[in-house]
């Protein structure tokens, strides 16, 4: 067992560090923050509803479709491809 780390921070540290925080964070970074918020909300429907006209068209799953994409474009294609057959195997173990 490793022993505890003991910082040599006192409580009124902590909030001055908060404080500074606080005071640089304008309105404008708000209002940034808040836009980048709608915008990610737009792009993440806009892709599920493309997820969904796609697969429609293909005769596919959504979620495989998505689960697909969403996999390939984090270059996770192996770690997909495992998952899938550890899942085919019990499948085929389960009838």
């Amino acid at each position: 067992m490793t022993a505890p780390i003991h910082l040599d921070i006192h409580v009124d540290q902590i909030q001055a560090m908060k404080e500074d925080l606080i005071a640089t964070l304008t309105q404008a970074h708000i209002e940034e923050l808040c836009t980048l918020r709608t915008d990610a909300k737009l792009a993440a429907q806009t892709f599920s509803e493309a997820i969904q006209a796609q697969a429609e068209k293909c005769g596919l799953s959504r979620s495989a479709l998505r689960r697909y994409v969403c996999a390939r474009a984090d270059d996770r294609l192996e770690a997909l491809d495992t998952e899938a057959n550890d899942l085919s195997h019990l499948l085929e173990t389960a009838q």
